[in-house]
């Protein structure tokens, strides 16, 4: 599996937009691509230890082995001040978590870009879009926004936002009975 890292930088949001992207080691044409959003990763977890969006790798190996593209974004990032800890735990989640996966729509919109710039063998018009935790909620409320960018959403206790639907779409969930 080839890996390849970016540190992209969204100049109009002054943000760093890390991006990792696994391919599989024989490339014949452009290739299906997953785009996936981690859990959310806290500002202590983040001085810690790496970034959430290399843990993944498992899932990577998965997808390029069955000839796709994988792709993570990395939407929580040293600095931010608008994390979950701000977030009020009685408030109905989807409401109160909105600005993060608004934060991340655009991170996901800009690496698209990015991406398309580094000639990569990705198809990136229409994607199989995941998650985990908060990644997964992210990619509900992108789905939601982006029906025909989006082929089928494979989620991850994806628990707090809603799934709001516009065209029929196939979905994959993963859902354990111990979180909140």
């Amino acid at each position: 599996m080839k890996t390849l890292y970016f540190d992209f930088y969204d100049e109009s949001r002054k943000r760093h937009v890390p991006v990792g992207v696994y391919l599989s080691e024989t490339l014949d044409s452009r290739l299906p691509t997953v785009i996936f959003s981690p859990g959310y990763q806290g500002q202590e977890d983040i001085k810690k230890e790496e970034l959430f969006f290399k843990k993944y790798t498992y899932l990577a190996e998965y997808f390029t082995t069955k000839g796709y593209a994988f792709i993570t974004v990395q939407h929580d990032i040293l600095g931010d001040i608008d994390g979950l800890e701000t977030v009020d735990p009685k408030a109905i989640q989807d409401a109160a978590r909105r600005h993060l996966y608004i934060r991340a729509e655009a991170n996901i919109l800009f690496a698209i870009s990015q991406l398309k710039q580094q000639k990569l063998p990705l198809i990136l018009d229409s994607f199989i879009l995941g998650g985990h935790s908060n990644g997964g909620d992210i990619a509900k409320y992108f789905a939601g926004l982006y029906p025909k960018m989006v082929r089928s959403l494979v989620l991850f206790d994806a628990r707090r936002a809603r799934l709001r639907l516009q065209l029929p779409l196939s979905v994959l969930m993963f859902e354990a009975d111990d979180t909140t």
